[in-house]
């Protein structure tokens, strides 16, 4: 049976914040990240989780990660609210958002797995202030994974012009590197929701190359619906909330298939061996079109001249995603 002990996470020291707009999405990110930071053999250490806008609204984001951390027993991560709205433009929800209204299905607990609730308080310090003063405190060390808007992120760059000289590298989920959209017929949602932010954090000059996990790669990491139900599906432990069976309905509906994207980057930054294709290039956000705004601009053709900027992962190995998984969600992991 698989176990947490079996995931042979990457040997690389790694002190990680993840900032987030936790809606089930993020929920299945999280736990994976989560088995790594409680796992001793694993040299990864949460330092922090951000809260932003995206799956729903930043006071629903913050419970949800409550929710994750209380489903896992882990007491010992700061968490920090961020932004609840874009850099320049509001954000409108449409009236079905993907994940529900609350991003978990209106879901927060499990018949007959006990869950221990802890009294928990967000950090008093905002979501961007941790992000400067934890790459300051971390300078050279900290890994940020990004998992929603990166407004947390637009806003930091922003404060503080060293932040980025101080994070050691950036990952993404979000974008697109074909064109292919979600919630517009070219653009990925993250990226929509703020496309300034965007904009900034890819304009930014970071140590390293921003590692971004676009939404194409995602649909090539789709499960088929069966092994979604009659095999992950079936495994029943506390952290288990976020495979919760109503909350496939739209999955079927829309895809036939199933994929948590944010795990996709999550399973890159643990195992980078799954990734199997991977090119870099240059790449940048429209700001302006009608029907283009908030799409990533690959430079294919190699066209600007501008050194490329971004590593972006085109495809990983979906067995081996699934079998971190299924070690993620195994009873045992959290004991």
């Amino acid at each position: 049976m698989y176990a947490a002990g079996l995931l042979n996470y990457s040997e690389h020291p790694m002190k990680v914040i993840i900032d987030t707009d936790a809606g089930v999405d993020d929920a299945v990110a999280l736990f994976l990240a989560l088995a790594a930071h409680k796992d001793p053999k694993c040299p990864f250490e949460i330092i922090g989780i951000t809260c932003v806008l995206g799956n729903t609204g930043v006071d629903n984001v913050c419970r949800n990660v409550f929710t994750v951390l209380d489903s896992t027993g882990v007491s010992n991560i700061p968490v920090f609210r961020g932004a609840d709205t874009p850099l320049v433009q509001p954000f409108i929800r449409g009236e079905s958002p993907f994940f529900g209204v609350d991003g978990f299905g209106g879901v927060h607990s499990l018949p007959n797995i006990p869950v221990v609730k802890q009294e928990r308080t967000l950090e008093k310090e905002s979501a961007p202030l941790a992000l400067v003063r934890l790459a300051r405190e971390f300078q050279g060390e900290l890994t940020v994974v990004a998992l929603g808007p990166c407004t947390n992120l637009g806003i930091a760059i922003n404060i503080d012009p060293n932040f980025v000289k101080n994070v050691k590298e950036l990952y993404i989920m979000g974008g697109n590197s074909h064109g292919v959209g979600n919630i517009r017929p070219c653009v990925e949602f993250n990226f929509f929701v703020d496309p300034e932010s965007a904009f900034v954090v890819l304009s930014a000059a970071w140590n390293q190359k921003i590692v971004m996990v676009p939404l194409e790669t995602c649909k090539l990491a789709m499960s088929s619906m069966e092994w979604r139900k009659q095999v992950l599906g079936t495994i029943k432990s506390s952290c288990s909330i976020s495979l919760k069976k109503g909350l496939l309905q739209r999955f079927e509906k829309d895809y036939g298939s199933w994929c948590s994207c944010d795990a996709v980057c999550m399973a890159v930054l643990l195992k980078p061996s799954i990734i199997s294709k991977s090119s870099t290039n240059y790449c940048t956000v429209e700001l302006q079109g009608a029907h283009t705004r908030g799409q990533v601009v690959v430079d294919h053709p190699q066209k600007t001249g501008k050194p490329h900027n971004v590593t972006i992962i085109e495809q990983i190995q979906l067995a081996e995603l699934e079998r971190m998984l299924l070690s993620t969600f195994h009873p045992s992991t959290f004991i």
